[in-house]
């Protein structure tokens, strides 16, 4: 039952294990339920993370920049799964002034409203939101 969330199970009678519920997870496990939890109501309340237009402004093996759009709405989601920080330049093709994060709140002013030049911790991931040029 705790597939939803990726609790482990093994094989056999091992593989339905019952959920656990708040007061039963880890630390780790309330981390991750906190973090699904954020994304879910930043997914609900940004109709450009699950519908419109994906492209693909970046990617290696171990990082990725994409941008999602729906009308004037534009969302920039990155990784980085390495174990070291990045810099990643990606161009942008829509004009920006700045990105706003919705995990965060923090917020980056781009010298190029053309370009996003940001440094990525490692393993880890970030949504801005564009705030575009008028």
């Amino acid at each position: 039952y705790g597939e939803e969330f990726g609790q482990i199970g093994g094989a056999g009678p091992d593989s339905k294990r019952d959920m656990k519920f708040q007061k039963e997870l880890s630390k780790l496990e309330q981390r991750l339920q906190t973090r699904v939890s954020k994304l879910n109501l930043i997914r609900k309340n940004y109709p450009s993370l699950s519908v419109g237009d994906f492209m693909v402004l970046r990617e290696g093996e171990r990082y990725a920049v994409w941008l999602k759009s729906y009308f004037n709405e534009r969302t920039l989601i990155l990784f980085n799964l390495q174990n070291k920080s990045i810099e990643i330049n990606a161009a942008l093709p829509f004009p920006a002034h700045k990105l706003i994060s919705l995990l965060d709140k923090k917020e980056i002013r781009l010298d190029n409203s053309n370009i996003a030049n940001l440094v990525m911790p490692p393993n880890s991931s970030n949504i801005y939101i564009l705030e575009m040029d008028e």
